[in-house]
């Protein structure tokens, strides 16, 4: 334990000299002990798998109808978030839009079972979304 006061004392005095004020370089100092925690505990390894599970999925791979079902849903979500004066993303987003595509469901239900279909969304727009794929 001494060890390690002396080193993280050492640490501090190389990023705060003794004559600064150590609150002019807080920052430096947080970051400091912060990647010091990081590599003296391993924690390294997890802060990696953590950023790299963070990141977007690959889109699903689409048939042919279900690519033509999709264009039909992105046209239709462009036509919605026009005449709401939104981008089409906040009506539903791609992933979303594949997710219906594979899906094809049948009912508001089994919409609802769609990641990125919420209750919000299921009650705006779940009748029209539908529609679309019934008539697909």
């Amino acid at each position: 334990m001494r060890n390690e006061d002396e080193r993280l004392r050492a640490a501090v005095d190389a990023v705060v000299p003794g004559d600064r004020d150590p609150s002019a370089s807080a920052v430096g100092v947080a970051d400091f002990l912060l990647s010091e925690a990081v590599r003296s505990y391993g924690w390294g390894e997890r802060v990696k798998a953590v950023r790299s599970s963070r990141t977007a999925a690959a889109p699903p791979v689409l048939d042919q109808p279900q690519q033509e079902l999709f264009q039909q849903l992105r046209a239709w979500r462009s036509a919605v978030a026009k005449e709401q004066g939104v981008p089409a993303y906040v009506v539903f987003n791609d992933a979303t839009l594949a997710a219906i595509a594979q899906a094809r469901p049948s009912s508001l239900g089994e919409l609802r079972g769609i990641s990125g279909v919420g209750d919000a969304k299921l009650e705006r727009y779940g009748e029209a979304v539908r529609q679309v794929v019934a008539d697909a």
